[in-house]
């Protein structure tokens, strides 16, 4: 796929993303914690599976995320990176291209990039797909935990599920791709601390701890 079409496939995907954050029905628990981290300016990790993190849009209006800061997003650093970035960038987002293992000292810049710009707070808030960009699915990364640990953030594992979505089985992490006027849940689960004592392995394992929980409470919320 050229330079042109990865534009324009990002920029329709945008277009189509702004529409469903402008129609769907959110429903939302536990934002109180992650507006409070965000009014005083604390730095965030959003930590989410790679399958629900097309439904992200839905959610952003609510955080009440200052307009005077992007809101940064780590994509993969491959042949998906200038789709993605026109997609961010459409969306207001700024991007750090990490993952691609063809390129790992860019890679590497593209996270010091990220941690410098989160603790610095030149962006509001990192989101990022824990088990991202290829898998394997629901298995966190240390990327995270790294990237947290270094910027001194707090991390907020986020749950997102939508009923009506439609769920890409053949794809290694079952994208979820939302419709419009269709109903989306949210569930933040309690904040991780990332303090310099802890070992990255300790910081994993209480991402993947708190965002099955989390799976499993939106999940439980949304059928009731």
């Amino acid at each position: 796929m050229n330079s042109n079409i990865q534009r324009l496939v990002g920029n329709f995907f945008a277009n189509y993303f702004h529409l469903i954050a402008g129609t769907v029905r959110a429903h939302i628990f536990n934002l109180d914690h992650p507006r409070a981290l965000i009014h005083s300016h604390t730095p965030i990790v959003f930590a989410g599976f790679h399958g629900q993190n097309r439904l992200v849009i839905a959610i952003m209006k609510y955080l009440e995320i200052p307009a005077e800061k992007p809101i940064g997003v780590v994509i993969a650093g491959d042949h998906r990176q200038e789709m993605l970035e026109s997609l961010s960038r459409k969306l207001g987002y700024k991007t750090y291209a990490i993952g691609s293992s063809e390129h790992s000292l860019r890679g590497a810049r593209e996270v010091l990039k990220a941690i410098i710009d989160l603790k610095s707070g030149q962006i509001a808030c990192l989101f990022l797909a824990v088990d991202g960009p290829d898998g394997p699915a629901f298995e966190p990364k240390p990327g995270a935990a790294f990237i947290a640990q270094r910027a001194e953030a707090s991390i907020v594992p986020m749950a997102i599920y939508s009923p009506q979505a439609v769920v890409l089985q053949h794809r290694w992490d079952q994208l979820a791709m939302p419709i419009p006027y269709s109903d989306v849940y949210i569930y933040f689960g309690e904040s991780i601390a990332t303090t310099s004592n802890l070992e990255i392995d300790e910081i994993l394992s209480q991402i993947s701890d708190s965002l099955k929980m989390a799976t499993k409470e939106v999940k439980t919320l949304a059928a009731q």
